[in-house]
């Protein structure tokens, strides 16, 4: 198994443990996305990944998710924007599109369950964002290919 598809299968594995984590707890441990950012960044460089690509990737992702936890404290949780961080070194610049389609999959899902709700509305609902992102990298890691 070469380095790239080690970091691929890891990125996988550990977003497979934050979703189930995010589903049962609302929380993600930090050991799966902190240690899983730095094990995943680091078969990327072994791999051959650009360490310049990685950190732009890296840093664009801790800006945006850092921003929307400081914008609007409890809406996204901080476990939320380091499992993005993890999948930021995890694809480098293929993370951009693979958090966005797991952003878009959640709201997606957000409008659909309000809908359906007896109220109309999720207000006060916690949503797990971990299983979405770990669908819009799955999508996007079939698709590259």
């Amino acid at each position: 198994m070469d380095f790239p598809q080690a970091a691929e299968v890891a990125t996988c594995l550990l977003l497979a443990w934050a979703s189930a984590c995010d589903l049962r707890t609302r929380t993600i441990p930090n050991a799966c996305s902190v240690g899983g950012a730095v094990l995943t960044g680091l078969l990327g460089l072994l791999g051959g990944a650009s360490f310049v690509g990685l950190a732009v990737s890296v840093g664009a992702v801790t800006a945006f998710f850092g921003a929307a936890v400081l914008w609007r404290p409890g809406s996204l949780g901080a476990g939320d924007a380091k499992l993005a961080v993890l999948v930021g070194a995890a694809m480098g610049p293929g993370s951009v599109p693979a958090l966005l389609l797991g952003l878009a999959l959640a709201l997606a899902w957000c409008l659909g369950a309000s809908a359906l709700s007896a109220t109309g509305s999720l207000a006060g609902t916690t949503v797990p964002l971990a299983p979405f992102m770990a669908a819009g990298v799955a999508v996007t890691l079939a698709l590259a290919g």
